[in-house]
């Protein structure tokens, strides 16, 4: 059996359109980082920290984020 064109569209949307990647960033001088995502939660990784943000509202969500050890 093999996948109708509207799971094929929404797994398109939501891998290719609403997804948002694994990247690598580097902070600036104060350490910090700079995002564009969705609404959700985000893993942040730096070596052998890391911390869960979570963008709950639209617009800018500026945060101060806490890295422990994983």
């Amino acid at each position: 059996m093999s996948p109708k064109p509207i799971y094929t569209r929404l797994h398109d949307l939501i891998r290719r359109e609403w997804w948002t990647a694994p990247q690598r960033l580097k902070s600036d001088p104060q350490g910090r980082i700079t995002i564009r995502g969705f609404l959700g939660r985000y893993e942040v990784i730096a070596g052998h920290l890391h911390a869960t943000v979570t963008l709950d509202k639209p617009g800018q969500n500026a945060q101060q984020v806490k890295l422990t050890p994983r």
